[in-house]
């Protein structure tokens, strides 16, 4: 979805210089711009302040090489600027920008304020292929920390999957048991505390098998760069002298 107002008499399109990593072939990281979109003068602020959140994130993440107007030749620069205000929204547009600003991929971001928190809009899109590699549309609310972290986990969902981890803590009462994740075997003859490191995060079925005892079914959470602490109290099958 590419965002468009055509209320206005030219379109004012809000610059960031930013970057992230790609999964490229040795030392090379993908270069990246985000561009803030909004759609009427109400989602300006809102449009800048999810912008700049992202660039801390983004930022903060290895590999990084940043493309903004800003570092541009003067020349070449205010080409792009008319650019942007002219149709900066439209997937020619883009593209032509794409090749001007030597930019791999574009975050297009729009955001509005509602109540006491921000409507927000994401679409990242490989300019190399045109296709979207992934988008957001999501209510956020909270602290500028709550915030920040998730935009991390939006954008490293959307980017690097393999780098949406947490960790599972469990608690076992007794020890002894088999701990199965998603029906692979983890941990055979488990002690009373396990951890279990590099856990995709998302959702999971967790079960504990042990001989005597009733199995112990679970559906956990894992939170990106978190841990989700679970106590295993497992109880005796009937008959059981346990």
């Amino acid at each position: 979805m590419i965002f468009r107002y055509t209320g206005w008499s030219s379109l004012v399109l809000l610059v960031f210089c930013l970057g992230l990593v790609w999964a490229l072939p040795g030392s090379a990281s993908m270069r990246v711009s985000v561009l803030g979109v909004p759609a009427t003068r109400a989602e300006e602020k809102p449009s800048k302040e999810i912008s700049e959140l992202l660039g801390q994130v983004l930022k903060s993440l290895d590999g990084v090489e940043q493309r903004c107007v800003k570092s541009l030749d003067p020349g070449l620069r205010s080409r792009v600027e008319k650019i942007i205000k002219r149709c900066g929204t439209q997937a020619d547009c883009q593209s032509r920008l794409a090749r001007l600003m030597n930019t791999q991929v574009f975050v297009l971001v729009r955001a509005q304020a509602i109540g006491d928190g921000v409507v927000v809009n994401l679409q990242v899109r490989d300019m190399g292929s045109g296709v979207d590699l992934g988008r957001l549309s999501r209510t956020m609310a909270g602290s500028f920390k709550h915030k920040k972290d998730v935009l991390e986990a939006v954008i490293t969902d959307i980017l690097f999957p393999e780098r949406m981890i947490g960790r599972v803590e469990l608690n076992l009462e007794p020890s002894g048991g088999n701990v199965f994740l998603d029906g692979q075997l983890k941990v055979s003859d488990a002690p009373a505390s396990v951890n279990l490191e590099a856990v995709h995060a998302s959702r999971h079925t967790l079960v504990v098998k042990r001989d005597g005892y009733r199995d112990f079914i679970a559906i956990i959470q894992v939170p990106f760069k978190g841990v989700s602490q679970i106590d295993v109290k497992m109880k005796a099958e009937s008959g059981s002298d346990r």
